[in-house]
């Protein structure tokens, strides 16, 4: 009986834990626009393309200018624009 309740308990844990890192995951609010990036390199590293949206999600059209780097670009947590 107790291994029933204790492999409960261990399952209840696990859920927690997997709510809890979700919702680390989405770092940025929901009012701050997502964008589906256009293919360029610094789209892999931007918040804006790699933060997940939430269930009512503002969303903003790619950066289409080649060779300028994107003016809504929000860098990832260490790193800089240069």
């Amino acid at each position: 009986m107790s291994t029933l309740r204790e492999a409960a308990q261990q399952a209840l844990e696990a859920l927690r834990g997997a709510d809890k890192s979700k919702e680390q995951e989405m770092t940025l609010p929901a009012d701050v626009a997502r964008c589906a990036g256009y293919g360029a390199a610094e789209c892999n590293t931007c918040r804006r393309y790699t933060d997940p949206p939430h269930e009512r999600q503002t969303w903003t059209g790619p950066w289409e200018l080649e060779g300028v780097p994107c003016e809504m670009r929000i860098p990832t947590q260490g790193e800089t624009d240069d």
